[in-house]
């Protein structure tokens, strides 16, 4: 195979071959079986074809035949779930998906073993393991265990305390306290929460995430198998690498499936715009505890995100751009510009109901043909014009919206997420919700509990959503 070189040297088993021999098995030819042949030999003693598991891991299937070739890597939670569908040891398999991931990284550097020299002594794999002289062995050595690394864990050990506090029992009556959050959400019942929408705060070191990830870890266990994590993760000089170190922490660390990531393009960020880059992209994490049984109504937040891009579009008035265009064409036939008139009106139609994501219209502006090897040149030269649409809706994966004061969720954005991944009549738990715009989304429709540590923020939230009755007023003769 093409690692051999780097497995034996001189008929000996170089440092690195070792950790790849304890990570998976060895065949009867003497080379190591990793990932991609593990999952060709199980395949084909199964009897299952690729296009079952691909469709089973939710890929297609030449994405799955790159798997098999070793041109791909796929998920752990797909090679999990592979496990289970083969009926092998989980940890065997994602041995081998971790042994082929170290040998894709370093296998083809010269310093590979000076690499694995370091990685062995951070992981407390140096000290020499003496065997009794008196064991005999025997002639045909058993298959080791795998050993799978375990990683520094950033998680700190959860608190536990008395549980009472409990959701409002009535919708339109949004609950508000105010503390430390970590003491608030230790205080909530086990899976009593539908979707949690958070806010985390700036992270600027690494000795921020233990406390986040306190933090997290009770978020997971207030919410319901079915439920959903919104995590609003802030920009900032190290916020980047740090905010995907903590993303990696939740996954390995306390069970979360990173389900959407989205990219949150703040219009009016004050951070300054260097050489025509803008660093003020936010990000959100959509977090699952079962990917299968979360619920998420995909369609509802693509139609109700589209809302969103079509009602910045109508401020651009592009279709007034386009038809000024058309009566100041000097190349095209007036029935050439009424049929387009008519293609655009139909457009901004269209763009106005979510049913075309964008659009581009292309006229003739020469007498000379273009070229037909394109749609664009085949469509001007017959007609004068050809409308190309993009389908919609449009894909939520990028947000280009401003920020709320303090640079939180809009009630706007908040709506989306809590009409697409919130139950109707659901427990929605919301973190610093001063600057949160879902509880305003979802105060009048959901059993919303609400936690801030500024006390004079959720005063104020309180006499806004939590008027008190009026009590009486007595009888008077005068």
């Amino acid at each position: 195979m093409f690692f051999l070189n780097y497995v034996k040297k001189k008929g000996e088993i170089s440092s690195f071959g070792k950790i790849l021999v304890n990570l998976s098995r060895i065949n009867n030819k003497g080379k190591i079986m990793l990932f991609p042949e593990r999952l060709r030999q199980l395949r084909e003693r199964s009897g299952k074809r690729q296009r079952e598991l691909a469709a089973a891991i939710g890929v297609d299937v030449p994405m799955y035949c790159r798997y098999e070739h070793g041109e791909r890597r796929p998920k752990r939670e797909q090679v999990v779930k592979l496990a289970r569908i083969f009926g092998v040891d989980e940890a065997e398999l994602v041995g081998r998906w971790l042994a082929f991931a170290a040998l894709g990284e370093i296998g083809h550097d010269r310093m590979a073993t000076e690499a694995m020299t370091y990685l062995r002594r951070h992981l407390g794999m140096d000290e020499e393991r003496h065997e009794p002289a008196t064991t005999a062995r025997p002639a045909v050595m058993p298959a080791p265990e795998p050993v799978v690394a375990q990683a520094v864990r950033l998680t700190p050990p959860p608190a536990v305390v008395a549980r009472d506090l409990d959701f409002p029992t009535r919708e339109g009556e949004p609950a508000l306290h105010a503390g430390e959050e970590l003491a608030l959400l230790s205080r909530l019942h086990d899976a009593s929460a539908d979707c949690i929408v958070a806010a985390a705060t700036l992270l600027t070191g690494e000795d921020q995430l233990p406390a986040l990830l306190a933090l997290t870890q009770e978020y997971y266990r207030v919410l319901r198998s079915t439920g959903s994590l919104w995590l609003h993760l802030r920009h900032g000089t190290r916020a980047t690498t740090l905010n995907w170190q903590l993303a990696l922490a939740l996954e390995r660390e306390q069970g979360w499936i990173l389900a959407h990531d989205i990219v949150w393009d703040k219009k009016n960020s004050d951070t300054p715009q260097h050489a025509g880059i803008a660093p003020r992209h936010d990000l959100v994490l959509h977090l699952v505890k079962d990917a299968d049984a979360a619920w998420f109504d995909s369609v509802t937040f693509k139609r109700m995100f589209n809302e969103l891009i079509v009602t910045n579009r109508r401020t651009t008035k592009t279709g007034q751009g386009y038809r000024r265009k058309i009566e100041s064409a000097k190349h095209m036939s007036d029935d050439e510009k009424q049929a387009a008139t008519q293609a655009l009106d139909q457009a901004m139609a269209q763009l106005d109901t979510g049913e075309i994501a964008d659009f581009r219209l292309f006229l003739r502006e020469s007498r000379i043909p273009m070229g037909d090897d394109t749609p664009q040149g085949r469509g001007v030269n017959e007609r004068g014009f050809f409308l190309q649409v993009t389908p919609g809706p449009a894909p939520g994966d990028v947000w280009r919206q401003a920020a709320d004061e303090g640079g939180g969720l809009t009630t706007a954005i908040g709506r989306v997420i809590i009409d697409s991944a919130c139950p109707p009549q659901g427990t929605l738990l919301v973190t610093r919700c001063h600057a949160n715009g879902a509880l305003e989304a979802a105060a009048a429709s959901r059993r919303v509990l609400a936690l801030d540590p500024d006390e004079h923020a959720v005063a104020r939230l309180t006499k806004r959503f939590c008027p008190k009755p009026e009590s009486p007023r007595e009888l008077s003769l005068f």
